[in-house]
C-alpha cells in the first residue's frame, strides 16, 4: 500500500462517484477502479457497496476512511514542516555562551528573530569557551558566545574552521579580599599585585583570557604567581573573598558580587572582548540573521560603560 492509494480512496469515498473522483485525481476512470479493487484485495476487506445507481462506504470503509485522512494529513503536514526547515522557517537555533552574565547581549537579537522567523525554536547553552568548540565542530551547536584570542577572524579544530566575531569588551578590574590593605585604594596597578598569589581561569587552547592576564602582566615587568584555577569565575571570586588571592576580572561581575570582595579599577586599563563563532560551512538562515545582529551591536558597541553590556568570561555564573 501507498499513499498514492490511500489518496485515491480518499477521493472516491468522498465523492461516492467514481467518475467524478477520477476527475479530481486527474486520471482516467478505469485505472481508478483498478487500483480500489487491488486496495481491497490487499485489505481482504470490501471498502465500497457499488450499484449500477450510486456508490457507498461499507462499515469497514468509513473506518479506514478516517485513519486515511489521519495519515494523509500527517503526510502533507510532514512535507510543509521538512520545506519550512529547509528553508529556515522551521528548526533550532542552539547557542553556547559562558556565563548568565553574557545574557543581556541576546534579547534584542532574538526578540526581532522571534518576529522575522517565528518557527525557529532557540536554546541558551552555558558552556565553557572550549567545550563550546568542540560542540560547534560537532554540530550540536549554531554559535558560541566566548574568549578567544583577540584579533582573530578565524580558527580552525579538528581541520573545521570556525568564523570569529568580536561582538563586545568588558573592563577588567582588579579583585582582592576585602579585608587586603589594597582594597583601602581608588585604582590598583598591575605593578602593586607583583608579589601577591593570584586566582585565574586556567589555560586554555584557542581561548585568550589567561594569556591576556599574563601578558598584562609582564608588561608590568612580572610573572604572576598563580597558585589556584578554576573554570569557573564565580570559583575564582570565592577563592578571592576567602583570601587565597587576587585576580582580574570583567566588571560586570560586580553587580553580583560586590560585598563579597573589593573590586578596583585597574591603573593601566584593559578590556577583554567576547567573541562569537560559527562554522563557516553550516549557515542557516536563522544563523545568519544572529551573526548580522552581532554585527551590527559590535559596530556600535563601546568599551567605556559596564552598565547594560555582556561579560566577557565567565565559565558559570
Amino acid at each position: 500500500m501507498e499513499l498514492r492509494h490511500l489518496r485515491y480512496f480518499a477521493a472516491v469515498a468522498e465523492e461516492l462517484h467514481f467518475g467524478r473522483a477520477a476527475q479530481r485525481l486527474h486520471m482516467a476512470q478505469p485505472p481508478l477502479s483498478q487500483q480500489i479493487r487491488k486496495l481491497e484485495q490487499e485489505l481482504r476487506t470490501k471498502l465500497f457497496n457499488r450499484t449500477k445507481r450510486k456508490v457507498d462506504l461499507t462499515s469497514a470503509g468509513q473506518l479506514f476512511l478516517e485513519r486515511a485522512r489521519v495519515i494523509l494529513e500527517s503526510a502533507e503536514r510532514a512535507v510543509s514542516e521538512m520545506q519550512r526547515v529547509s528553508s529556515g522557517e522551521l528548526g533550532q537555533l542552539r547557542i553556547g555562551f559562558m556565563s548568565s552574565a553574557m545574557l543581556d547581549i541576546f534579547p534584542h537579537a532574538l526578540r526581532q528573530l522571534a518576529r522575522t522567523l517565528p518557527g525557529v525554536e532557540v536554546q541558551l547553552l552555558q558552556r565553557s569557551s572550549l567545550d563550546q568548540l568542540a560542540m560547534l565542530v560537532d554540530g550540536t551547536l549554531d554559535a558560541g558566545f566566548g574568549d578567544l584570542a583577540g584579533g582573530v577572524t578565524e580558527t580552525r579544530v579538528n581541520g573545521v574552521v570556525l568564523d570569529v566575531l568580536p561582538v563586545t569588551h568588558e573592563r577588567l578590574v582588579v579583585a582582592v579580599p576585602l579585608d587586603h590593605p589594597l582594597a583601602r585604594r581608588r585604582t590598583i596597578a598591575l605593578r602593586d599585585l607583583a608579589n601577591e598569589p593570584w586566582i585565574s581561569l586556567p589555560r586554555q587552547p584557542r581561548t585568550g583570557f589567561y594569556d591576556q592576564i599574563v601578558g598584562l602582566c609582564q608588561l608590568a615587568g612580572f610573572s604572576p604567581r598563580i597558585v589556584r584555577e578554576s573554570e569557573q569565575l564565580p570559583t575564582v571570586l570565592t577563592l578571592v573573598a576567602a583570601g587565597f588571592g587576587v585576580a582580574l576580572v570583567p566588571d560586570c561581575l560586580l553587580r553580583v558580587w560586590e560585598g563579597e570582595a573589593a573590586f578596583r579599577p585597574l591603573a593601566e586599563g584593559a578590556y577583554t572582548n567576547v567573541t562569537m563563532c560559527w562554522r563557516r560551512d553550516h549557515r542557516t538562515p536563522a544563523l545568519t540573521f544572529l551573526v548580522n545582529a552581532m554585527r551590527e551591536r559590535a559596530g556600535v558597541t563601546k568599551p567605556k560603560s559596564r552598565r547594560g553590556r555582556a561579560c566577557a568570561v565567565a565559565a558559570a555564573g
